[in-house]
């Protein structure tokens, strides 16, 4: 057997298994539950977003020891009520597939025993290493049955305006590159799929994802490792290496509009930075996304929404692994010129470092508050550390909150000031906008 390359930090042991299976463990008995979950990430690809999208519905479905739904359910409350969750993300340039078991720790449970901890981990494991491909195929009821609840997810987007329009000004920032595609994929593509190509998809999946597997919960680190590696046996792994690299500025900020009938009209704005995931400015970018959307105490909310009554509704959010801010504005049309120019102002005025101590001082404590509750909850707490290793910024809560607590005003105005706008996105109700 190969020798095991370990690694202790901040509570978190990192253990490499003789596959290259990298396992994360994070011992914590303030739990009443064990949750198990296992990352198969892969570099981001748009011809690949669509059958990913599919892939764990049809997974979830049963393997070739449960082959049915009902024999699923039913080992599953053997497991005295455990759960099993499955989806599709995107970290950065990363494109991740992930599988999730919820299990109740056994100090909770008279007389169930500490054997229902490698049997839920091993009925995890099976639902991808022994997936139910009669024929070398998925069969065909269930691949139609999930290929139309997908479908069914993918044309319920227009339902929810706001989500929509960030959706489709994403699609027009990365110009229908991978990063822009919506995680449920593209509906044309969709109903292109058969069961024989997504059996060659899972197979493709298989060899090109590097395979992460975390536990958190009461448990003792020496055997957990020998637990799951007695599962996993030699089971390989590939090394991954994505580049997150930051999104271009628009040599010529666009502006587009979408009419879609509706109540109101919803305006985005992107702007892009040069500022990098693992920059010393990433920290100090989000805390301009905190002081200009992401709280009831922000610019956005306090200015636009309650003072000029330009907007029904306001937000922000950042993305860190791309160094873009998306500003959001759901108002009616005739407000739109001049709600996205006093949205733009207030980027500017923050850049110019007017930024008072009082707003500050909030913002520092809405995010501070944010890693608190992380701590409280066992499957943050694993998405954190594990977006930690894939992004290669291997960070503690504890480090990441000493770090915002020394940023100041001159940090926030250079990252704001490496922002640009890139797109104007507006989804119309109906009409012409004055």
């Amino acid at each position: 057997m190969s020798v095991w390359a370990k690694e202790t930090r901040s509570g978190v042991q990192a253990v490499t298994l003789p596959g290259g299976v990298k396992l994360l463990l994070l011992p914590d008995d303030r739990f009443a539950s064990l949750q198990v979950k296992m990352w198969y990430a892969a570099p981001l690809q748009a011809k690949r977003i669509t059958p990913a999208a599919l892939l764990p519905l049809l997974l979830k479905r049963g393997n070739r020891k449960l082959p049915t739904q009902q024999l699923m359910v039913q080992a599953l409350e053997e497991l005295w009520g455990a759960e099993i969750q499955a989806g599709i993300a995107t970290i950065g340039m990363g494109h991740v597939c992930y599988f999730e078991l919820d299990l109740t720790d056994p100090r909770f449970l008279p007389g169930a025993g500490e054997a229902i901890i490698p049997r839920g981990i091993q009925l995890l494991v099976d639902l991808v290493s022994d997936p139910l491909l009669p024929g070398g195929s998925f069969a065909e009821k269930t691949f139609r049955e999930e290929q139309q609840i997908l479908l069914a997810a993918q044309e319920r987007l227009p339902s929810s305006r706001a989500a929509y329009a960030l959706d489709r000004c994403l699609y027009a920032v990365y110009q229908g590159e991978a990063p822009g595609i919506n995680r449920l994929g593209l509906s044309h593509e969709l109903k292109e799929l058969t069961p024989q190509k997504m059996a060659e998809y899972y197979h493709i999946f298989r060899q090109e994802s590097a395979l992460t597997v975390g536990v958190t919960g009461a448990f003792r680190q020496q055997e957990m490792e020998q637990v799951v590696q007695g599962i996993l046996g030699e089971h390989a792994s590939r090394s991954l290496d994505i580049t997150h690299a930051p999104t271009p500025h628009a040599p010529n900020p666009q502006q587009l509009t979408e009419i879609l009938p509706g109540e109101q009209s919803q305006l985005v704005l992107a702007f892009t930075s040069q500022i990098t995931y693992s920059d010393k400015l990433s920290l100090p970018l989000a805390f301009v996304n905190g002081l200009y959307g992401a709280y009831a105490h922000s610019r956005l909310f306090r200015f636009l929404r309650e003072e000029a009554g330009l907007a029904y509704s306001v937000s922000s959010r950042i993305d860190r692994t791309h160094g873009t801010i998306y500003a959001m504005a759901g108002l009616s049309a005739e407000n739109v010129v001049v709600a996205q120019e006093m949205m733009q102002g207030e980027l500017a005025s923050i850049s110019k470092g007017n930024i008072s101590l009082q707003e500050l001082e909030m913002t520092r404590l809405a995010m501070l508050d944010q890693y608190r509750q992380l701590r409280d909850e066992p499957n943050s707490l694993l998405e954190f550390t594990y977006n930690g290793e894939l992004l290669k910024r291997r960070q503690s809560l504890s480090e990441i909150m000493t770090a915002i607590r020394g940023i100041g005003i001159d940090d926030i105005a250079e990252a704001a000031a490496e922002l640009r706008p890139h797109t104007s996105f507006i989804l119309q109700e109906s009409g012409d906008l004055c």
